[in-house]
């Protein structure tokens, strides 16, 4: 459990193009009550940075220095996917699926059984911020490596 001054990064993922705007504001309300708890890693949206800027930012920036990636589940997406799929095979480290106990969610992110990963139900906003509050609970806080997954890597340059 964290005692010291260092915090926990932690990268909230989520659909965002066909997601509903009252799902989106859902998410940053969590984001929001997150914040004092742990260091929050913000997406970026696609008109600032292109698609290019938005997947370097997201996947080497956000889940490629967290020390846990939060999935909202709740609506489809290939780019959650992705972050996921980073996360859990490429980085190996945890990530919290999460979807409301209303949402469909594909069986394969609900049995993700590698390194440390987990698929949870959530009632209402405050009961997935004390689901996070939890996870984070068990989780050390270490210095992340600089691990292959970062735009310097002349493999993911080509």
């Amino acid at each position: 459990m964290n005692t010291g001054a260092e915090r926990h990064r932690v990268y909230v993922a989520c659909s965002l193009t066909h997601a509903p705007e009252e799902f989106k504001n859902f998410v940053e309300d969590v984001k929001e009550r997150l914040r004092s708890h742990c260091e929050i890693l913000c997406f970026k949206d696609g008109e600032h940075l292109g698609n290019r800027g938005v997947y370097e930012h997201d996947i080497f920036r956000c889940v490629g220095t967290c020390h846990l990636v939060v999935a909202i589940c709740d609506h489809p997406s290939i780019g959650l996917g992705m972050e996921i799929g980073t996360q859990v095979e490429g980085r190996r480290k945890p990530c919290l699926a999460v979807a409301h106990d209303d949402s469909l969610v594909t069986d394969i992110v609900q049995d993700i059984p590698r390194h440390g990963c987990k698929f949870l139900r959530y009632r209402n906003a405050d009961h997935l911020v004390e689901i996070v509050r939890e996870t984070l609970s068990t989780i050390p806080i270490l210095e992340l490596e600089t691990d292959i997954l970062s735009p310097q890597n002349e493999l993911l340059t080509h």
